[in-house]
């Protein structure tokens, strides 16, 4: 049975637009270390909890390294979004991140994870191709809240 929902946090659950103006200025330790100041993307949040109601499992599947989870989980607790499992980037992996979060995923759920992801809920588009490639159902979202 088909019952995890992917979700990204960045841009996704996270107003992380605030960060924007970092990229490719600032070290990515710098645009990790800032996402302690992103709000919540309100109006997805409600969508996953109405997700939880109804049953599915909630995986969070981020490009950040792993060296943030502490940070991450902290912000999610803040915040009172619970998520099922959080899958994060390995530390000093940089593959594309679209990639990345198919070879997590079959690391993760085995070779049947196509079996048990519903879907994958991501803003970034190269993600949303790389799900599209394994005939997995998408969801693009884009939470410019301000």
């Amino acid at each position: 049975m088909k019952e995890i929902i992917l979700v990204d946090i960045d841009h996704t659950i996270s107003d992380a637009f605030h960060r924007d103006q970092m990229i490719g200025i600032a070290p990515w330790d710098e645009y990790h270390s800032a996402s302690e100041h992103d709000d919540p993307a309100h109006d997805f949040v409600k969508m996953m909890e109405a997700f939880r109601t109804h049953g599915f499992k909630l995986v969070g599947l981020t490009s950040r390294p792993e060296k943030w989870r502490k940070l991450t989980n902290d912000w999610l607790f803040k915040h009172g979004i619970h998520l099922d499992m959080l899958i994060m980037r390995p530390n000093d992996n940089y593959s594309r991140t679209g990639e990345l979060k198919v070879s997590l995923c079959r690391e993760m759920f085995g070779p049947d994870w196509k079996d048990k992801v519903l879907c994958m809920i991501d803003d970034n588009e190269n993600v949303i191709a790389a799900f599209r490639a394994e005939n997995i159902t998408c969801l693009q979202i884009f939470n410019k809240t301000t």
